[in-house]
């Protein structure tokens, strides 16, 4: 909101702060403008009603938002707005607004996860498959970055990179991994943490032969994470095997493939209003799933 208090008129018809000079040195508002005392006063009581109308329009802007509640309904309008978009029932969520409980969810976190997943292809405008990664090498220093899931199951959650980057290379000495999907528009968050393994050749293969021919070249011309001296080498080296694999099919990489993050823990997460959000977790005990519910 605007703060009119702050603002006063000078005598030249412009507006400023309240402690700001002319260009002379004299003050905003001196005893004579130069027009002699009637000028003076003249511009005193200008100057004095600009401040009582100010005043008064704060005031009023206040006494309305309090009223009619305009930041409230602003919230709940666009949380109806969001129930009504979904227009289905289901296991897991009754509709975006009513959050989530234990005994609402899925008993199994892979069909939890398909449903939200499904939920977020209708409502998020873009990557909905972006996934959030996070490692350690044997350090244990962390490292994070954005890949895109490819894929998922029971089995795990599957995407594909350059088996020589650094998030390779911190899998090879500690194959463990935390991933994190968020999808505002729903407000909300699926953390997974797990272990990671490789897919095995034939996977990685049939995915790789589904990818764009240029992807595909792009695979072999970026040795990802490594130095780089500038831009044009990289654009030579694809040009290099655009041409060496011209009118032929591009073959994977050996040092590209896929990994699959088999979860031992899931949380979702539902954002609820005044930060009492939802937070239902479910850990693997055994051959199931134990389902219990965090503080938000």
């Amino acid at each position: 909101m605007f703060n009119l208090g702050n603002l006063v008129l000078k005598g030249n018809g412009e507006y400023g702060g309240r402690d700001k000079q002319r260009k002379d040195g004299s003050e905003d508002f001196p005893a004579d403008t130069g027009g002699g005392a009637g000028s003076g006063v003249q511009y005193f009581c200008d100057r004095s009603l600009f401040l009582i109308m100010s005043a008064f329009i704060n005031k009023s802007l206040i006494i309305i938002y309090k009223k009619f509640d305009i930041y409230g309904a602003t919230k709940r309008g666009k949380r109806k707005s969001m129930e009504k978009r979904k227009g289905t029932e289901g296991p897991g969520m009754k509709s975006w607004g009513k959050g989530l409980s234990e005994s609402g969810v899925s008993r199994d976190p892979f069909e939890q996860f398909g449903i939200w997943y499904k939920e977020a292809v209708m409502t998020e405008r873009t990557e909905q498959n972006a996934m959030i990664i996070s490692t350690a090498g044997k350090e244990g220093m962390p490292s994070v970055r954005t890949v895109l899931l490819k894929s998922f199951d029971k089995d795990g959650f599957v995407f594909y990179t350059n088996y020589g980057s650094l998030k390779g290379k911190e899998l090879a000495e500690n194959p463990r991994a935390a991933i994190l999907f968020l999808w505002k528009e729903t407000e909300r968050q699926v953390r997974i943490r797990g272990k990671v393994i490789k897919t095995n050749k034939g996977e990685s293969e049939a995915y790789f032969r589904s990818r764009p021919r240029e992807s595909q070249l792009g695979a072999w011309a970026s040795k990802q994470g490594e130095w780089l001296k500038d831009r044009e080498h990289l654009i030579e080296t694809y040009e290099k095997y655009r041409k060496e694999f011209e009118g032929k099919e591009v073959p994977m990489p050996e040092y590209w493939g896929g990994y699959r993050v088999v979860p031992t823990e899931f949380e979702f997460w539902q954002g609820r209003e005044n930060r009492m959000h939802d937070r239902i977790c479910y850990s693997l005990k055994g051959y199931g799933w134990h389902i219990y519910r965090l503080s938000p």
